[in-house]
């Protein structure tokens, strides 16, 4: 029983990581309503953004579909660069080359994005064998 409170947990983790990444971007709402014009690049991102509101909620209910919805994230996190860590970026301005940070925390977002899909893999198929 331990275990699928721990579970639990991570689910909860993983929405708060979500709605983080949500609040970071409030920026890119800003500049999209500025514009009044959309790309296609900018519909991917709407997308994107929509499936994030979808899978906190149920990230947050405990349901494994918040999982499910996250694999179809994972590619666009990692193309357009919207990682759940992504509010590690402004720790490069630590870096003397601010340039060089950008780099290694970039790095590290994505060993954390897919360390990340790992849990969710593993979380994943402990549900359905509890459930």
């Amino acid at each position: 029983m331990g275990k699928h409170k721990e579970m639990k947990k991570l689910l909860i983790i993983f929405g708060i990581l979500d709605i983080i990444t949500l609040i970071k971007s409030f920026g890119y709402w800003n500049r999209l309503i500025e514009r009044f014009e959309v790309s296609w690049l900018d519909s991917l991102s709407i997308l994107f953004y929509f499936s994030l509101v979808i899978s906190v909620i149920w990230l947050f209910k405990n349901k494994s579909k918040g999982l499910t919805i996250y694999y179809f994230q994972f590619p666009f996190r990692i193309g357009l660069a919207i990682f759940s860590f992504g509010f590690l970026m402004p720790m490069s301005r630590l870096f003397e080359n601010h340039g060089f940070g950008l780099q290694v925390l970039s790095i590290v977002c994505l060993i954390l994005e897919i360390s990340r899909l790992i849990a969710s893999i593993i979380i994943h198929r402990k549900m359905r064998i509890i459930d």
